[in-house]
Order: C-alpha cells, then structure tokens, then sequence
C-alpha cells in the first residue's frame, strides 16, 4: 500500500501529467515515498493546482527491485489534482519531524513522503493545501473541519478537537476514538515503524464461554504488557537497578529492551496476508522463523506476552476488524509445532468457532463497559502523562532510550554507513509515539444502566401524500425527505425533537416544495414506462442539500438542488435547481451517494456503472461531468447499489451474482450465493459487512457477506423487503416490506430481536433519524409513520 492509484486510475493520471510538463513548479524537491512495502526515492513536484511524485528510476532501490516490486513502483507516479487533498499532516520518520502524510478523497490510500530536512517538509507544508475540501460537517466525525486548517502539532490539533469530549460523552466509539489517537499522534498504516497500535483487552483465551460482564475476564488497562506479569516484572526491575551507564557506552537504563510495536511485531501478526508474508520472509532472510515462534494461537501469543522476557508487543487494530489475517488461506508452510501439528490457520479461543466470531466478539470486548471504564489508564501509557518522565518510571512503562523522540538526531550523522546503523536501530527498537497530553486522560462517563423493559410504541403517523405510496424516504439531523410514486417531492425542515414526534398522534404535515406550475412538484420528466419506483432509484446527501433521481426514460439522472436557509415551514417559496446528466446507453436503475457526499454511483440497464464527483466548493453539490470512472464486470442489468467513501468501496448487483469495485474502477471480486440469484438491495455497514436482499419470487432471502466474499450468514424470508437499514455501529439491521411488520436483527446471524406492531399499509420505505431514536417509516397509504427506535435497549439485551 501507499501512495498513488493503481491500474488503470494511476496510469490516467501520469497520462494526464505528460500534458503538463511545462506548466510552472511552485516547488520542486527530493523525497522518498514510504510505504509498508519500502522506501522509494522519487521527486515531489508542486504545481498551481496539483502536484506530482515521479519516482527515480535511476536510485539504487529502483535499480535492483524484483520484477513485482519494479511493476509496483512504476504505479506510484503520478498527478494528483489538490481538489483531491481532503488533509495534508505534520509527521515524523524515524524520530525525525521530516515527513508529510497526504490523505485523499475516494478512498485512495495516503500519500507519506519523507524529505532530506524539516526544511523541506515546512516548505513543503507550506505549499500544500492543509485542507482544501473541507470535510462536510454531517461527515465531520472528529471535529477536526475546522482545526486541520490550522498548521498545529498533534498536541495542539487534539486539544482544538473537540474528539476526546465526545469519546467521554460515549458519542464516539472505543475503536474510533483509538484510530484517531493514531492518527493525530503520528501512527500510520504507510509506515510498519509506526502502525497504528491498539492494546490488548482480554484477558481469557481458554473458556468456553466469553463472560464481558466479569472484569476476570479483561486484561489490567493500567499497566503496560511488560508489567503485567508481577514475577517478570521484579525481573526487569532489578536489572534497572543493577544498570551502570558507563558500562554499556553511556546508555541509560531502561525496564524493556522491546517495543509494544516494530515492524516485526507488526507482521508477526500479519503473516499470514499478502504482501506482509513476503515483507516477513524480507525480514526472516529468506525463511520463515521457527514455528513455535509464529503468530500460532491466541493462547500461546497472550501467554507468550505475560511470560516472555522478550514480547511485550501490543495488538494492531487489524485484529478488532479482519477475520482474513488469521486464516491460511495461501496456503503457507509455516512447519510443525513442539506439539506436532501443522500450523495453518490461527487457533482460536474455545469460545469462537469462526475467525468472524472470534473478531466479532472481540470488537464487543473492546467497547464492553469494563474497557471503556479504564482505556483512559491504557491511554496515559501510550499517547499521555505516563508515556515518559517521572510519571513513566513510577508506572513501570520505561523503553529503550532510541525509542524516544530526541536522542537520536539523524540530521548530525555525517558518515552515511552510521547513518543507515542508527536508522535500522531506530526501527528494530520501535518508536514511541507522539505524546498528546500532559495530563491524566478524563474517564468515560458511565454507560447509563438499561431498564429491560419492552419498547413502548407509540406510532406518530403523518398524512403525507393521498393514496400516493411513498417510494423514497430519508431522515436528516434536521429535515426529512420523501418521494412519493408520482415523483412528488415533499421535505419538512427544522424537525421537532423526537420525543414531541412520539407525544403526538399527528404529527406536522410535511409541506410539499412549491413552485410555479404543478410540474415543478416533480422530480422532472416522465420516468421510463416500465419502471417500479423503489427506494433504489433515489439518494441524498447527509444535509439534504442535493437530491438525486433516476429511472427516467433519457437514460439521464439528476441532481435537485435544494436552496439553502429557506424552511420549508415557512410561506416561503423552496426553489429546486434541477442538473441532468448523461453517461449510459440505457435506462438508469439505480443511484447512491457516499457518506460523505463526495461521490454518487449511478448503474444501468447496460450493465454498467459510473462514479461521478460532487462538487465540495461553489457551486457545492454540483456534480462534475464527465463522470471520474465507469465500472464493468456485469453482464446484465445492473439492480442495486449502494457506496462508501471510507472503504473506497462500490458493490452493486445483478442477475446472479454482486461485484465489488473500488471507487476509482477497479473490480475487486466477486460475491456469490450457492442458491439466491436476484440480488435487489445492497448495504455497506460501518464495520465492512455487505448485505444482499435477493428478491428470489420462491424464496427471498437475507444475506450477510464479509468484504473478502465470504458469506457469513443466510436466512429464508416470508416476504418481499422493500427496504433496509444499518444502525450505525453495523451490529444491527431494521427491515420492511410487503409484510407491513419492520423487523430489527443483529446482523451477525439474522436473528429478530424486535419486530414491532403490523403496520396498516407495506412498508414502501424506511430511515433511522440520524441519532437513532426513532425509525421511520414511508407506507404504500402514503402515510409516514414514525416509531421508537433503541438500539441500546436491545444491544444491552443480546450482550453475551
């Protein structure tokens, strides 16, 4: 990973620089690219609205590469417009403040390039947007829309960050809130010296059942690995106190002489996946090291870390998310055990059968009530007070000194052979990261205690449109959105709070958008004649500021924009600006928009896709023509899709089977059921899942797929689904359709955990409000109905 595009995405954008050779450079400077896979020399070139990495063919890294890594190299340059900049941040590369780490819209994997001097890297902070596409605010997950315009330290940029409030508040989860500590504090998946590091949790690999309501159960947040262990600890503690500076050349003592994180931790843990096997044979000489020291199970790696002088390594956050990297599924000999067994696959606790349940409940352990408790104490180790000084020695967490920022300066290393000496220890020893505060970090309020009550439904039910099903329905923190079978538009804006909702049996009306003639009620031309308005056919973006449409008989789709600042509860006229656009052969069938609002994905009856820009400034949410990339790979009409930005992920259906593409138009695979063939809805959660509804006439069926294709969990229905919806974490799914019942499940297995009284009318569409406290609910009366929603309630019923 690392750097520019890859296929056919890089080889267009070092076509499109060729045009451009002579456009003027505001800077020109040598740098290396830092990528897991190596370090490659090339030239950064800064022009007026884009800039360029070329890679130096004539460097010696280029010159003696393998042909893979050669190939892989050569896909690095390219030209990369700054519109496409979404951040550009301060780092550091072996200790050194010489880096900067560009990060881009569409998924595309961030840019780190290390410079001869921090000169250099100011200068070329200096020139690069720090924030060009400001990130939307309904997207704005950190708070950081505003602070990363400001050229801050990492310290400096979390204190404006309004993250760390919103973590104790419990709006951010565990895993979140840990990623962005990573990433502020300098930690980055480019760098294997620096990957982001997450902290062991559990403490039981050997029960049959994982208890997460016994604190027996987890591992001390409080202390470091090395110090977990009291026998070990006494150890390291009296070789401290025997420690003599003058005989070991003047260093300092220390408690642990390894890291929580190196490369080699790194890809201890990842051996088993591509292309981190190879970087770990790199590394191993050519072989891989002895099996009883490979990443073999669960038990012996926790046993390992508690026991072993040597291993005080901390986890990756690849284990709270990716099942994939504890299968074998290349095959790999990795030998034979003391125990006599093959090693293949990676041994899991008693209490998980699968590598997906075993990262489920893992996940579940990580956002438990014990750990968010005490991650505060594990945060102080890592990223606070406690990660150096005073502080550090009194709580056991003392590394080796070239581990810590200022005691090697690389820059005053003349003679290049000590040099590259000091780099390789640097790197061997790990590197602490960025320390973010000084002071103890504040608890996370306590989780408030759940009454397992039945829900109380009081249905809120709005006349919306007579007799007129609704086809689309969309909820935002402040208005709703909702298209009736006639393509009449209708929104209502400044919503009450949800409580008022369910304390009244009306509700408001929502008031159609008016305009001059009748026809502007609609969402423009006829639709094509053969076309089943569905809530597939329309999208919007977060703040309802654009509306998209399609199925029309041109073979177009469109954009309606709403005008900003006028309430629609006012008697006030909203003007809708209408966009059509063309890219398809046949008729549209179906249209979604990231979550950030940055990208809508447009498919066809000519089986293909497009994935098209919005526009982030003036005109904001216009969308730019021609479309940025066209997707293949089906065969037929195209019937579902759905986007993400922060997967860099397109799935879509048809007859058959589902692909998976990458934002830029790359096919990644392909998904299939052994018996379903009619794939009708797709979803992404938040957690990578993939949901297929397969609209089958003699049996409909719900499944669940990982991002890899492998399919996680299968169930029969007794009716057809019109809608679905995935609650924010990806635990749960909300379902409707011809069977007038919504249905909440868990998403790991299917399973109803709550079905709610039958509905008058099918359910047409269905939406979560945005904080989740109610579900709505679009009928075939033309009615909206709006019902309590507790996810809460129900995760703390289902909590192993």
């Amino acid at each position: 990973g690392g750097g520019g595009g890859s296929g056919a995405a890089s080889w267009a954008a070092a076509a499109l620089g060729a045009f451009n050779l002579f456009e003027r450079a505001l800077l020109r400077t040598n740098c290396e690219l830092v990528a897991a896979r190596m370090r490659v020399p090339g030239q950064l070139r800064i022009l007026p609205h884009a800039f360029m990495f070329t890679v130096d063919e004539r460097s010696r890294v280029y010159r003696e590469a393998a042909v893979l890594d050669r190939a892989w190299m050569d896909s690095l340059s390219g030209r990369w417009s700054q519109d496409d900049v979404t951040a550009t941040m301060r780092r550091r590369f072996l200790l050194q403040h010489t880096a900067v780490e560009v990060f881009f819209t569409g998924g595309q994997m961030p840019m780190f390039l290390n410079f001869e001097s921090m000169a250099d890297a100011r200068q070329v902070l200096r020139q690069l947007p720090v924030l060009p596409a400001a990130i939307p605010v309904a997207h704005d997950l950190f708070g950081l829309r505003s602070v990363l315009q400001q050229r801050k330290s990492p310290a400096e940029l979390l204190a404006r960050s309004d993250a760390t409030q919103r973590w104790v508040r419990r709006e951010l989860s565990n895993f979140d809130y840990l990623m962005f500590l990573n990433l502020v504090a300098g930690r980055t998946y480019n760098d294997l010296g620096q990957y982001p590091v997450f902290p062991w949790v559990l403490a039981d690999y050997s029960s049959a059942h994982l208890d997460l309501s016994n604190p027996a159960s987890f591992r001390d947040l409080s202390k470091p690995v090395g110090a977990l262990n009291p026998d070990r600890l006494q150890a390291f503690q009296a070789r401290l106190a025997d420690w003599d500076p003058d005989d070991h050349d003047g260093m300092p003592g220390f408690l642990y002489g390894t890291h929580y994180s190196t490369p080699g931790y790194v890809l201890h843990w990842l051996v088993r996946l591509q292309p981190f096997t190879r970087l770990f044979l790199r590394l191993q000489g050519g072989s891989f090291d002895h099996p009883d020291r490979l990443f073999r199970s669960f038990q012996h790696a926790w046993q390992n870390s508690l026991e072993s002088t040597s291993d005080t390594k901390e986890l990756i956050p690849e284990l709270f998310y990716l099942p994939d990297m504890l299968k074998n599924s290349n095959k790999f000999d990795f030998g034979i055990g003391h125990d006599g067994k093959q090693i293949g696959d990676v041994e899991l606790p008693p209490w998980a059968s699968t590598p997906e349940e075993f990262i489920r409940l893992h996940r579940e352990a990580l956002e438990s009530d014990f750990v968010s408790s005490h991650l505060n104490e594990w945060i102080d180790l890592i990223f606070g007070c406690k990660q150096r000084g005073p502080a550090a020695m009194a709580a056991n967490n003392v590394f080796h000194y070239l581990t810590y920022e200022g005691n090697c300066v690389l820059s005053e290393i003349t003679d290049p052979v000590l040099r590259s000496a000091a780099e390789d220890q640097i790197l061997a020893f790990g590197q602490i990261p960025v320390q973010l505060f000084t002071e103890p970090h504040p608890r996370r309020t306590i989780a408030p205690s759940i009454v397992k009550a039945p829900l109380k439904e009081k249905p809120t039910v709005i006349s919306l449109f007579a007799d007129d099903p609704v086809a689309f329905l969309h909820v935002g923190t402040d208005s709703v959105v909702a298209v009736s079978c006639q393509q009449v538009l209708a929104v209502r804006q400044r919503l009450p709070e949800a409580r008022q909702y369910l304390r009244s049996e009306t509700g408001g009306a929502l008031r159609r958008l008016q305009g001059k003639t009748a026809a502007a009620l609609r969402l423009g031309e006829p639709f094509e004649q053969d076309t089943v308005l569905s809530p597939g056919l329309f999208a919007v973006t977060p703040d309802h500021a654009s509306v998209f449409a399609c199925g029309y008989w041109d073979n177009s789709f469109k954009r309606f924009g709403l005008e900003p600042g006028v309430s629609a509860s006012s008697g006030s006229t909203t003007r809708v600006h209408a966009q059509t656009l063309f890219a398809h052969t046949s008729v549209l069938t179906c249209i979604a928009c990231t979550e950030d609002a940055r990208f809508v994905v447009a498919g066809s009856r000519d089986a293909t896709l497009t994935v098209w820009d919005v526009h982030s400034r003036a005109p904001a949410g216009v969308v730019v023509s021609p479309p940025r990339a066209v997707l293949v790979g089906h065969s037929q009409a195209v019937a579902c899709v759905c986007a993400s930005s922060s997967l860099d992920l397109v799935v879509s259906g048809s007859s058959g089977h589902c692909l998976l593409h990458a934002l830029t138009g790359d096919l990644i695979r392909s998904i299939y059921h052994p018996t379903a063939r009619r794939p009708q809805q797709v979803r992404i959660s938040s957690r990578g899942d993939i949901v297929v509804f397969y609209r089958d006439r003699a049996a409909p069926l719900l499944a669940v797929f990982s991002l890899n294709g492998t399919l996680l969990r299968s169930l029969q229905l007794q009716e057809q689904l019109m809608d679905m919806a995935l609650s924010h974490d990806g635990r749960f799914l909300v379902t409707g359709g011809f069977g007038h019942t919504p249905v909440v499940r868990l998403l790991h297995n299917l399973e109803a955990v709550y079905s709610y009284a039958r509905m008058p009318a099918s359910i047409r569409a269905l939406a979560t409000a945005p904080d989740e406290a109610t579900l709505w609910l679009g009928l075939a009366s033309g009615q909206l109905v709006v019902l309590p929603l507790d996810f809460t309630l129900w995760r703390s019923n289902c909590m192993q």
